[in-house]
């Protein structure tokens, strides 16, 4: 099951989110790798809730938590648990291949939400379907957590933000 859903927040809360996480203001943090162990691909994260420990860590919560609200009411999915809200930041990057490395969020049962802030390059790739889903502002993707995918390295864009929840479901 991979479900794509375009148009379920309103343009100026679209434009609100890439404001807010776009702005020179906005804590993003390094990591070296976007999967550990499997690639070398820099990129930035900031986190609204740990993974480790479930805990809301961001002073911004209210912005996901909207989009999730926003994404319920257009779908009709109801969330049953949150495991981790993280939106990742990736610039152009000079990498030996062109995709980062294809993974799972996690090894337990649950469902990914993405959400893209930005147009983009930088598709999303689901390596065992081959579906490519390319980042268009406001869109939502949902898909069983235990598909592999990975993202196509942006060539042409500034920059590829994107909101990845890891919740189950009701």
């Amino acid at each position: 099951m991979i479900e794509i859903y375009d148009n379920l927040i309103e343009p100026h809360y679209v434009t609100h989110i890439q404001e807010t996480m776009l702005s020179p203001s906005f804590p993003w943090y390094y990591a070296p790798t976007t999967v550990p162990d499997k690639d070398e691909v820099p990129w930035f994260f900031h986190n609204f809730v740990e993974e480790e420990t479930g805990k809301y860590t961001s002073p911004y919560m209210n912005i996901p938590m909207n989009m999730l609200d926003m994404f319920m009411l257009g779908t009709g999915y109801e969330i049953d648990k949150i495991f981790r809200i993280r939106a990742n930041l990736t610039f152009p990057v000079k990498y030996p291949d062109e995709l980062t490395a294809s993974h799972v969020d996690q090894e337990i049962p649950h469902y990914v939400i993405l959400y893209y802030v930005n147009d983009s390059d930088g598709e999303t790739i689901f390596v065992d379907s081959g579906m490519e889903v390319s980042p268009v502002a406001g869109r939502f993707v949902i898909f069983d957590g235990s598909n592999h995918h990975c993202a196509r390295l942006i060539k042409k864009s500034k920059q590829r933000v994107v909101f990845n929840f890891n919740v189950t479901l009701k």
